[in-house]
């Protein structure tokens, strides 16, 4: 990122420090919002970042559009457009959705763009932002379609990147993916106890999204209550546990995930 950008970032962050530092009383200034000259700057920067093959490129748009947004003069109509446009480009389509008020979550689908060009555009890039799991659609980042794609093509895949990044939900949506085509059983191992509620209540959600109620979620492993249905979410130490028990304690299973390996 060149010098130039550097310092448009430093006062789109600079203009939210000084906003959140006056809502909480640290100062009581008066506050100097986004100017024409600071909207002009931050607008060549997302766009042209937008287009750049650089992760850190891309993730700047993301947070210079989440500043742009939040502090806007309401009088920018079009910002909206050109928004959705640069995070579809850049590969963060689902980011889109924080901008559209009318954003359809059922059907995935974003209200009317003004420009029938970009509308164009932003469908165009949205379509490499898709995946299907059953007949829904979800909207995902170019890192998490990556993702997919490999868990679709390799039979052992080692995934490293930040919290944020969304690996966990992709992830899970695979293994959904895989037990409505195939059935079959889930294992998933988790490096702590406190993990086991959010990856249960993930799992939950989604089955009651796809109308799977013969699937059962189990946090311990009993040999004498084995089925070709279920979704085994489980410390380590549980995991082991259950070869103790039978020799092949899990049977036909579509997918193992081992959350946080490092820890392991």
């Amino acid at each position: 990122m060149n010098i130039k950008y550097k310092k448009t970032i430093t006062q789109l962050l600079l203009v939210e420090h000084n906003i959140i530092a006056n809502k909480l009383g640290f100062i009581d200034s008066s506050i100097v919002g986004i100017d024409e000259n600071l909207l002009f700057d931050s607008i060549a920067l997302i766009d042209d970042l937008s287009r750049s093959k650089d992760d850190d490129d891309r993730r700047m748009v993301v947070v210079a559009s989440a500043i742009l947004w939040s502090y806007r003069n309401q009088e920018w109509n079009g910002l909206r457009d050109f928004l959705t446009l640069a995070l579809s480009r850049a590969g963060f389509s689902p980011s889109s959705m924080m901008i559209d008020d009318n954003f359809d979550f059922e059907n995935n689908v974003f209200s009317s763009i003004n420009s029938i060009f970009n509308q164009f555009a932003i469908t165009l890039h949205q379509l490499n932002s898709e995946i299907f799991v059953g007949d829904k659609k979800f909207l995902v980042t170019e890192f998490q379609k990556r993702i997919w794609e490999k868990l679709s093509n390799v039979k052992l895949l080692g995934i490293s990147a930040p919290t944020s990044a969304g690996k966990s939900f992709v992830i899970l949506l695979k293994a959904i993916d895989l037990i409505l085509k195939n059935q079959g059983n889930v294992v998933y191992i988790i490096p702590t106890l406190s993990l086991v509620s959010q990856v249960v209540a993930d799992f939950n959600k989604q089955l009651k999204n796809f109308g799977l109620t013969n699937y059962q979620i189990c946090t311990t492993y009993n040999s004498e209550d084995i089925s070709t249905n279920r979704i085994y979410v489980l410390t380590q130490e549980r995991a082991i546990s259950a070869f103790s028990q039978s020799e092949i304690p899990f049977p036909n299973i579509q997918i193992l995930v081992v959350d946080e390996i490092q820890n392991i």
